[in-house]
């Protein structure tokens, strides 16, 4: 070993010696914390050890530290202890990050940043902005990602926060990583080394060293690669960071593989995938799902290579957009699957059935033998009626095999339609805007869309566009297509293309004028002269003009719910529906425009919520009941206006076994003048 070689052994040999000394006192003092919450303790005292275990055991017992983060903030909130609660909020938002649930992980940092705001915490205030920048970068917003990193720094400079700075540094490192964008990378990496260095920060190193050894990865470096990888990994491995540990391993694997080191490559994938299981890191489980799929592909063994596959898609957070044809092609095949099964269905009864009738079979042989045995004066007769019982009982016995052969191949093809199932619904939530686009035009927003069957018949569709006067507008609808489920969620598909074509290429902002033209698009799509058919869609449209502060309404048979000063207006829509066949239809809707004064909340909805069955009468909510909903909650902060809504409809279902009526839709925006 040469003399370097025997240097870098004695640092890894302390850094162990020093990892797992430290390793162990965190283990005695989480030990200790748990004995202590046994006895009665003031109430902050209380939430403060809650947060310090869920802060110790956050690496190496995920969901033990979530449990104790959960009963932190509850006991916190009761308390009206503001501190506990932002600590309790900002390690849950960074416990569901690990555990891939995104929406729940960027809403309690948002939380906790608002209380840290409220505090005057700038330290703190810097790592929310760390936190919900990490989140971005996962879900591939990079330009929001690096605006929350840049804040993060900034504060951290001004608090004079070294630790924290070259974090931020790292973590814009791995941000530019993950953009492909190499050069900016090492520069950032090659920032943050040397304070890490100068702070003996071991933890630190190691995220720089595993990011450099990424970077070399990129560039097909894998000697180097594999080098600064593998240093990582043993101060890691050495300090108990385990919750980065799969990644390095994924990494360490794809080096192998591109050296054709196939093997060597595959053991490090398993190994990950052992690790991220253990740790709860979905996204890297679900890498390494498609890290042993490919590398099972190149071994031949496609048998494997398809199962971790399944295992990888089912897992994927994401759907890349496809063409609208090919996503009306996988809605179609959706609704064949249906009437698939429903056959599986009416056989599976049938299977059922004749399991019966074997089993009550079975049940008068055993009491013709018995009474066989009662009655041995009769045994000749009963000899001969056991005999064809024995008979009967065999071909019974051979059809249940038969059965049960046909069971199995049925419940494997329902295995495969159900996936089919799940990746339509996946694909239709690609295409829906997501809440946080919406807050991203609107910040004081919510959305709440409930399918009737998997995949829904109402929509909403979103857009900001330059109109032809060179004003910026905002165009938001929502609408809700003839049926639900398959057929519905088909018709959304059309709609959602024609709205894109009609706003995004024609450039029309004028909802009346959209409305004209979805009619006469919708109608030659669906070669309405042509046929008897009757299918078509109830649409609400909004314009916000965001230099005049205008909006305009237009509505196909569903209305607009303007709440101003405390009082709520609901703006009726043209009594006649998109598509479909109408006599004496003029061809022309109306609009309606209002100037924004003050706070303004506007409300566009499906018809799918006052419709709903339930109450102790089994009677349909009303659209008089739905209205003085929202004149109760109009004046709340948003998230409370959504929990109140989605509270009500589930207390209203909750009478009786009911079953969701329709498709449900409501959009509340808050426009401020």
């Amino acid at each position: 070993m040469n003399r370097i070689g025997v240097i870098l052994f004695a640092v890894l040999c302390c850094l162990a010696i020093t990892g797992n000394d430290a390793y162990a006192r965190q283990a005695a003092e989480a030990d200790s914390l748990e004995r202590s919450l046994q006895n009665p303790q003031p109430d902050t005292v209380r939430i403060r050890a809650l947060n310090r275990l869920a802060f110790l055991l956050r690496n190496s017992q995920i969901e033990k530290a979530r449990t104790y983060a959960e009963a932190a903030y509850k006991l916190a909130q009761s308390a009206s202890y503001k501190l506990g609660m932002a600590e309790s909020l900002g390690f849950l938002g960074l416990i569901y990050y690990r555990l891939g649930m995104h929406d729940q992980a960027i809403d309690r940092h948002l939380q906790s940043l608002k209380l840290f705001e409220e505090l005057k915490d700038n330290r703190q205030i810097a790592f929310r902005y760390n936190d919900i920048a990490n989140i971005y970068v996962t879900q591939g917003y990079y330009d929001r990602a690096l605006e929350y990193h840049n804040k993060s720094l900034i504060l951290k400079q001004k608090i004079n926060d070294r630790e924290g700075v070259a974090t931020s540094l790292k973590n814009i490192a791995n941000m530019y990583l993950a953009q492909k964008k190499y050069t900016e990378s090492l520069e950032y990496c090659l920032k943050a080394l040397p304070i890490a260095d100068s702070l003996g920060d071991q933890r630190l190193r190691g995220h720089i060293l595993q990011f450099l050894g990424e970077i070399y990865l990129a560039q097909r470096d894998y000697k180097r690669a594999i080098d600064y990888l593998q240093t990582s990994y043993n101060i890691k491995a050495a300090i108990n960071e385990q919750f980065t540990l799969s990644r390095l391993l994924n990494s360490i694997g794809n080096a192998y593989l591109n050296q054709n080191d196939i093997p060597r490559a595959l053991k490090y994938y398993q190994d990950a995938l052992t690790l991220a299981k253990k740790t709860g890191v979905k996204l890297e489980e679900q890498i390494s799902y498609g890290n042993i799929s490919n590398a099972y592909r190149l071994l031949n063994d496609y048998k494997k290579a398809y199962d971790y596959h399944v295992l990888f898609m089912n897992m994927k957070d994401s759907i890349f957009n496809e063409t609208s044809r090919e996503k009306i092609t996988m809605l179609e095949t959706r609704f064949q699957s249906e009437k698939k099964q429903a056959e599986i269905d009416r056989l599976n009864m049938e299977s059922t059935l004749q399991q019966q009738e074997i089993a009550q079979q079975n049940q008068r042989f055993y009491f013709i033998v018995g009474l066989v045995a009662i009655l041995a004066v009769f045994g000749v007769v009963m000899v001969r009626a056991n005999n064809q019982r024995r008979l009967t009982n065999l071909l019974l016995q051979k059809q249940k095999q038969e059965i049960e052969i046909v069971y199995k191949e049925l419940e494997l093809k329902n295995n495969d339609i159900t996936a089919s199932i799940n990746y339509a619904k996946r694909i239709q939530s690609a295409i829906i805007p997501s809440e946080e686009r919406l807050r991203s035009f609107f910040p004081e927003s919510f959305v709440m869309l409930k399918p009737r069957d998997i995949v829904s018949g109402d929509f909403y569709f979103l857009e900001k566009v330059v109109a032809t006067d060179g004003r910026e507008k905002i165009v938001l609808a929502a609408a809700d297509c003839t049926g639900h489920g398959v057929p519905g969620a088909l018709m959304s598909m059309v709609g959602n293309d024609l709205l894109s074509q009609i706003v995004n290429e024609r450039q029309i902002t004028h909802p009346d004028l959209i409305l004209n033209q979805l009619h006469q698009n919708l109608r030659r799509v669906l070669k309405i002269e042509d046929s008897d058919s009757r299918d078509g869609m109830d649409i609400a449209i909004c314009t916000f003009d965001m230099e005049t502060r205008q909006l305009e309404y237009a509505g196909a048979m569903s209305p607009l719910y303007l709440a101003r000063n405390g009082e709520i207006t609901k703006v009726n829509p043209d009594k006649k529906p998109i598509g479909g066949r109408m006599a004496g239809y003029s061809g022309a809707f109306t609009r309606c425009t209002f100037d924004i004064e003050g706070e303004t909340m506007l409300y566009l909805a499906s018809d799918g919520y006052q419709d709903q069955f339930g109450g102790i009468h089994n009677k349909k909510f009303m659209s008089k009941n739905f209205r003085q909903l929202l004149q109760d909650i109009h004046m709340l902060p948003i998230y409370q206006q959504q929990q109140k809504v989605e509270s009500v409809l589930a207390h209203w279902m909750s009478f009786g076994p009911q079953k969701q009526t329709d498709d449900i839709l409501l959009i509340g925006v808050r426009l401020k003048g």
